[in-house]
């Protein structure tokens, strides 16, 4: 393969990700004489002789509890394991550190050294000028209409953000392109800070990995020490919904619902359209009242809820209370309580079954020969009302509803409504985790603990959790200028 590498860098690298592609390297890329391989086989607890084997090593014992946790490890080593074939022609188990500080500035500048081209949605224009003024911008080749003007689209055009009045009405996007085409390459486009620290992150692991386990003598990367791991960007704070901006998006929800087509449409559209709204509501409900993820609301079946009965604070009385049974990935499985405004949701949205009724619930008789059982039904179901529906679709179905939202705040604010304290920025951008982090935002302005609030959203640690009880800046003005020396002089 190293002839391959040298006539045609291009090939090279779509040759590798092709199936088995890392494994049919020849002996002197395949890592088995790699410059910091140990010397005495013995000290090689893996047990592997080539990077290929010992990635996958890594990847079984590090990333097997959740699929999204393998894929996104998997996607980070098989870059750098690219990288260091294509543009270092050396083995990864010859990395230096000079060589590990290149590939990080690789990641925020993915240019190719030898002509490879490895974006597939955003191109290097070393002509145009940048936000500091010198030359060369990263363009996007795709673009979608916005919440503006949806109705307007183009394709493969390449503008000047500063320059062009129409990019007001397109938003870049991606176009998703299968692995195996000509045009698939593994980068988008130059990852942003957020999207750098999480990959060198993940590289410093399996490097940590593959020394600790003896397959290579050192690790490149062990006095890479990110002041990101201490202090969190800015960009890995919580991205969260202010009262304002979410007090807004709920009360659209709620106005669709009520008011989901023109009255001149027929009553089997707006049915529909009332069905998918509902669901929208409920969906964020759900995340919002529960601070679930993404895959764990997918998963969520409606025999998860369950009734308790508890002592009130006095210890005198015992009440009736709605929990949760939440899994995540891995098997774990917390208890959530659930609030009456969200039983009250899911109630109308399962078009008022007794599935969460606390009668049915205490009598159990539930008519389970006209009824599937309440273990098999999801929360969030297709609008047929017949099977689950995935994580990505609800990932979908939720931007688009962001996006309707921004769509109605533009449309009240042509109308001569004052709307004060909305942020559409952040509409735009919000997608599941925004409203898991704003839940937990809200949650921590509450009366709520620290340790209530780590174990509602499931957080291993209490460092996880810590970021949203984080000062605000109002508060601490103000209980500074309380903070005082008299200058009175008692002498």
């Amino acid at each position: 393969m190293n002839e391959k590498n040298d006539n045609c860098p291009d090939d090279f690298l779509l040759f590798l990700y092709q199936r088995d592609g890392f494994r049919k390297l020849d002996a002197s890329l395949d890592g088995s004489n790699g410059l910091y391989r140990v010397k005495h086989p013995r000290d090689n607890r893996l047990k592997v002789d080539t990077d290929t084997e010992a990635v996958e090593e890594w990847l079984s014992r590090a990333a097997s509890a959740s699929k999204q946790t393998y894929l996104g490890y998997r996607k980070e080593a098989q870059r750098l394991h690219a990288w260091s074939l294509v543009e270092r022609n050396k083995p990864l188990s010859s990395l230096t550190t000079e060589d590990m500080s290149a590939y990080m500035s690789f990641l925020r500048h993915p240019l190719s050294s030898k002509g490879v081209l490895w974006t597939c949605n955003w191109r290097y224009d070393p002509l145009a000028l940048n936000e500091h003024g010198t030359l060369g911008l990263w363009r996007p080749l795709h673009y979608r209409p916005n919440a503006i003007h949806p109705n307007r689209y183009q394709e493969n055009r390449m503008y000047d953000y500063r320059e062009s009045s129409e990019l007001l009405h397109l938003t870049p996007t991606i176009k998703r392109i299968k692995r195996g085409s000509r045009e698939w390459r593994p980068f988008d486009g130059p990852l942003g800070e957020s999207s750098v620290i999480f990959s060198m992150r993940v590289i410093k692991r399996l490097m940590l990995f593959l020394s600790e386990f003896g397959y290579i003598s050192k690790c490149p990367l062990t006095i890479y020490n990110n002041r990101s791991e201490a202090e969190p960007h800015p960009a890995m704070m919580p991205r969260s919904f202010d009262e304002n901006t979410w007090d807004f998006f709920w009360k659209f929800l709620n106005f669709k619902v009520d008011t989901p087509l023109q009255k001149e449409a027929s009553t089997k559209a707006i049915n529909r359209e009332r069905r998918i709204w509902k669901r929208n509501r409920v969906i964020c409900a759900t995340l919002y009242f529960l601070g679930i993820k993404l895959g764990e609301l997918a998963r969520l079946n409606v025999s998860c809820f369950y009734l308790r009965r508890l002592s009130d604070l006095s210890g005198r009385e015992e009440t009736l209370s709605w929990w949760v049974k939440i899994s995540n990935p891995s098997g774990v499985i917390r208890d959530v309580p659930v609030p009456h405004s969200l039983i009250n949701l899911l109630t109308d949205y399962h078009d008022n079954t007794d599935y969460f009724s606390i009668d049915a619930q205490l009598s159990r008789r539930t008519d389970r020969a006209t009824q599937p059982s309440a273990r098999e039904i999801p929360v969030i179901k297709s609008l047929s009302g017949t099977r689950r529906i995935q994580d990505n679709t609800i990932h979908r179905t939720l931007q688009e509803a962001f996006l309707k939202a921004v769509e109605y705040y533009k449309e009240l604010t042509r109308q001569g409504h004052t709307i004060k304290g909305v942020d559409i920025n952040k509409l735009v951008s919000g997608s599941s985790h925004w409203i898991r982090d704003t839940s937990g935002s809200h949650q921590a302005k509450c009366a709520t603990s620290l340790e209530e609030l780590k174990a509602n959203l499931g957080h291993a640690c209490a460092d996880q959790t810590h970021k949203y009880k984080m000062c605000d800046d109002a508060l601490r003005a103000i209980h500074a200028q309380s903070f005082t020396l008299t200058t009175k002089s008692h002498l």
